[in-house]
């Protein structure tokens, strides 16, 4: 078991310490926790150094330890708030350490003993380890520049297991592997198309991964889901302030606010329509309904919260109601939230970059007879002011 790793033990009191500290700042404290991080570290290193670390199924402890290190990075330099921090154009160390834990799920992957991944049966402390990676891989690129990978499998571990089985919602989540796994081709797709812009092949893809998108079907522990996002809203039991008040109806919303949002980015990214498209705006407007109806505190407001489907709300929102739903989100969820969490550094950026955007992403023009790679590639130049001005995000 992963949690019987050194390595691990190191890494979760050295996450504890960090949280305790924020609340209770304590000298002591701060150098035992400190200690427990350079433990930590070095066990890690050992471990990396190890041959039979990177044979398979052997890797669950490291990488856990990797991604407990990730959630709380330069705990020894005493930095609270590291996803933004300086130089603002360097790769962070909290998506180095992802990327780390990628290759090692890369090289230890028990896939190859299969003829079908279907067959494929992964352990518990697998199948997290690889959701959350890909999670912290895969959500960096909407907001980076688009590059090609010459040896990245694409994550392919993510599909191993049952059809049924990838469309399972994964509880630290909040989606299934498989819509993970399509944010990741259609970010390989928007570089291709950027690599040939005049391909015909690359389009074709487009025009699938669209397809297999609508009405794209999730499930979960609490329930089989639904297949029509109007039998999921049906579905709903509102209290008096317009909430569901289950674990059900909030994964079921969860992740369907998810399916609206890699909608969202199929069409702006990929195929380069404007913010004021119909098929855009439709996707907003299903996703903050979702978002409305579920709660923005309390014991159902979890790790699963869509902070980055709110976040691609943000980049598409052009109606002042739109506006306000991301609003209250923000302004709710920074006012109770803790030192640690994602969301305080960001919602800066969101209020700086809705002016940038109101200025310098207006009076789109668009026609769908012209080919995908000869339109505005607008969502690249909003990356390029990202980076620019605020550096990586970290949107997990």
């Amino acid at each position: 078991m992963a949690v019987a790793d050194e390595c691990v033990k190191h890494a979760l009191l050295t996450l504890a310490g960090a949280y305790v500290l924020d609340y209770l700042p304590s000298t002591q404290l701060l150098e035992r926790t400190n200690q427990h991080y350079r433990k930590a570290v070095a066990l890690i290193t050992d471990a990396l150094a190890n041959q039979e670390t990177h044979e398979v199924s052997k890797s669950d402890g490291v990488v856990s330890a990797i991604l407990l290190l990730v959630v709380d990075d330069e705990l020894a330099c005493k930095t609270v708030i590291w996803e933004l921090r300086k130089p603002k154009g360097g790769v962070p160390n909290w998506y180095r350490g992802a990327r780390l834990a990628k290759s090692i799920l890369d090289h230890s992957d028990p896939g190859y003993r299969y003829w079908k991944a279907t067959n494929m049966q992964s352990s518990t402390a697998r199948l997290a380890n690889a959701n959350w990676t890909a999670l912290s891989c895969i959500l960096a690129q909407p907001v980076t520049p688009l590059k090609r990978e010459e040896d990245d499998n694409s994550f392919s571990w993510l599909l191993e297991g049952t059809e049924r089985g990838v469309r399972k919602i994964h509880g630290s989540t909040g989606l299934c592997p498989k819509l993970l796994h399509t944010f990741a081709q259609i970010t390989h797709l928007s570089t291709r198309i950027m690599e040939c812009p005049d391909s015909v092949a690359f389009p074709m893809g487009a025009a699938k991964l669209e397809k297999r998108l609508k009405n794209f079907h999730q499930w979960s522990e609490f329930s089989d889901g639904y297949r029509y996002s109007e039998d999921l809203s049906a579905s709903c039991d509102l209290d008096a302030n317009g909430k569901v008040n289950c674990p059900a109806k909030v994964t079921e919303l969860t992740g369907e606010t998810w399916v609206a949002a890699i909608q969202i980015y199929l069409h702006c990214r990929l195929f380069r329509r404007p913010r004021s498209h119909p098929l855009v705006q439709e996707r907003l407007g299903l996703l903050l309904r979702c978002v409305e109806r579920m709660p923005y505190d309390g014991p159902l407001f979890t790790s699963q919260a869509p902070f980055f489907p709110i976040f691609l709300a943000v980049i598409v929102s052009i109606r002042e109601e739109d506006y306000n739903v991301v609003n209250r989100w923000f302004e709710q969820i920074v006012s109770g939230a803790g030192c640690r969490s994602s969301v305080p550094p960001v919602w800066p950026v969101v209020k700086s970059l809705w002016k940038w955007l109101d200025v310098s992403i207006v009076n789109e023009t668009y026609d769908e007879e012209v080919p995908i790679g000869q339109r505005r590639a607008w969502w690249e130049e909003m990356v390029e002011y990202l980076i620019e001005k605020e550096g990586w995000l970290s949107l997990t």
